[in-house]
């Protein structure tokens, strides 16, 4: 089964904010050839674009089966980091003797994709990025 997971967060940076919101966006093709898509979203108080992605991304995992999967983002972040999880793994989670950030969440990410063939790509170019966006807008009006 092949899947991809569009995210975006409301917040860029490292630095705490007193709220952020994430949207995401999952196509998953099934055994006739056709697409079907889910969506989620939350909002997530003092927090960093960093675990709001990483939120996002935990959420939208845990709606799929096991599978290969491409994940769109506009998170830095999560694109930079992801390509750690072997190693981090091996070292049992830590860096330098120290532990990972967000340990929890990396963990999970690296228990749902085990074994599966995950590509990051960057959501902006995407044919979703407009409408996220505009959902994303729409999000904060509430």
């Amino acid at each position: 089964m092949q899947a991809s997971i569009y995210l975006i967060t409301s917040i860029k940076g490292p630095a705490i904010r007193s709220q952020g919101r994430y949207l995401y966006l999952i196509n998953v093709e099934n055994s006739q050839g056709q697409t079907i898509s889910r969506t989620g979203y939350g909002t997530v108080k003092n927090v960093n674009e960093h675990k709001l992605a990483l939120r996002a991304l935990v959420k939208a995992l845990r709606r799929l089966k096991p599978s290969d999967v491409k994940i769109y983002t506009n998170c830095n972040y999560l694109s930079n980091y992801f390509s750690y999880l072997p190693k981090w793994q091996q070292a049992n989670w830590q860096i330098r003797g120290r532990e990972i950030k967000n340990l929890a969440a990396w963990v999970e990410i690296a228990v749902r994709t085990e074994g599966h063939e995950v590509e990051l790509h960057p959501l902006e170019g995407s044919s979703f990025q407009k409408w996220m966006e505009h959902e994303l807008l729409k999000l904060s009006d509430h």
